[in-house]
């Protein structure tokens, strides 16, 4: 998309986040891969700390994963199916 870079995340206490989306406005949303298919609110923390971190300017945060149904993890957090990437609905 025009206007959107990609990035990565690290903070001084090793939270990271695999792939960071900022479109031109300065909003992000954070990315986690796992090839986990045990989904739970420790799959988050990272994200959640990154939100806090940036404030506003979070958009959201996801856990790809390798089970078949997308699963709400509170403020703006959301479980999502790796095969969504490429699925057709």
């Amino acid at each position: 998309m025009p206007g959107t870079s990609l990035h990565h995340y690290r903070s001084a206490r090793q939270e990271s986040v695999d792939l960071v989306l900022e479109d031109a406005r300065g909003v992000l949303l954070g990315i986690k891969v796992k090839a986990s298919s045990r989904m739970g609110r420790r799959k988050f923390r990272n994200l959640r700390a990154f939100g806090e971190a940036l404030g506003d300017r979070f958009i959201g945060g996801v856990v790809l994963h390798s089970r078949s149904e997308s699963i709400s993890f509170g403020w703006r957090l959301r479980a999502v199916p790796v095969s969504a990437l490429w699925r057709q609905d």
